[in-house]
């Protein structure tokens, strides 16, 4: 059996949070970590957790890539996949500058997320298909 995946979502809408906690426990290989609404409140509250994947969600304005950027920094080798409720949020070049490996829409369907971050956490990149058109 392959190590499990440990994932960890910085997202500032709490239910969405806790929807996306309840799926991913149910899928084989990938573990939990936590939620925090922003990366201080990561520092703050879970600053010793190291995830293998980040899930950030678009934090209005630019923060998005500020929590990026800040993340990237402190763990560098943590794998992160962009959550993204529209698909005008977000340059897709600026994202990959940033060290992100993908982006999905939280519109996207659960087996689509589950299929995301199992292909993030291999080192593939992976953006759904309409933010590619």
């Amino acid at each position: 059996m392959a190590s499990s995946i440990c994932v960890f979502v910085i997202d500032n809408q709490p239910l969405f949070c806790v929807g996306l906690q309840k799926l991913l426990q149910t899928a084989d290989n990938i573990q939990w970590l936590g939620f925090a609404a922003n990366y201080n409140d990561y520092g703050a509250r879970h600053g010793n957790v190291a995830p293998d994947l980040l899930l950030v969600g678009a934090i209005p304005d630019d923060l998005c890539f500020e929590t990026i950027s800040a993340w990237k920094q402190q763990n560098p080798t943590t794998k992160i996949l962009a959550m993204l409720t529209h698909p005008s949020e977000v340059c897709l070049r600026e994202a990959t500058a940033q060290g992100v490996l993908g982006c999905i829409l939280k519109t996207d369907t659960p087996e689509r997320f589950i299929q995301a971050i199992r292909t993030i956490a291999t080192g593939e990149e992976w953006f759904s298909r309409q933010l590619l058109q």
